[in-house]
């Protein structure tokens, strides 16, 4: 296990790495605490899945990117597109536009695992999005125009819902996941 501490002056991040016997990444944890955010956090697990959220004051406000992370796991997000994801969302996303996008993803991502149309309609959506997210990052050179649009109607619709909704448990996903995985 290795573990690097950085800081900026507002947040101090701690990654921890555990390799195997040949340096490869087995796990990977990244933790953050700042101003704003008692405690940021995403883990890279054994199996490639990443879970993210807060911990302290904004505890269960966010950070889980379940339809990121859907897409992710089937091989069809690049790691750092999600993690520049999490990362945008901890920064720049209100806790009541993550509510009300867990309204209504979480329930999507169950959707998608049944149904493959469902995927098929929204990842071009996530892919603009993302594109455009990786852009206000500055891991592209150029934003997506489609993406903007996809983040002015849903960021604005999901901020509408989180006002009227409480924190949603997106880590069910991922526990009911595990579940079947262990059954068979």
């Amino acid at each position: 296990m290795s573990w690097k501490t950085t800081s900026d002056g507002e947040h101090k991040d701690k990654i921890t790495v555990d390799t195997d016997k040949v340096g490869r990444v087995t796990h990977e944890r990244i933790g953050t605490t700042g101003e704003n955010h008692e405690h940021e956090w995403s883990e890279t697990r054994p199996d490639g899945t990443i879970k993210s959220g807060y911990r302290g004051e904004n505890a269960g406000s966010g950070g889980g990117r379940v339809i990121c992370t859907h897409f992710f796991t089937k091989g069809l997000l690049a790691r750092k597109m999600l993690l520049a994801e999490i990362q945008f969302t901890n920064d720049h996303i209100p806790p009541a536009v993550v509510r009300g996008y867990h309204f209504w993803a979480i329930p999507y991502v169950r959707l998608m695992r049944r149904n493959r149309l469902a995927e098929r309609v929204i990842y071009p959506l996530m892919k603009w999005r993302g594109e455009e997210i990786a852009f206000q990052m500055k891991l592209r050179s150029t934003g997506n125009l489609k993406g903007k649009l996809i983040r002015f109607i849903g960021e604005t619709l999901c901020w509408v819902i989180g006002n009227f909704v409480g924190n949603q448990n997106w880590e069910t996903l991922w526990q009911q996941e595990e579940e079947q995985t262990q059954i068979v």
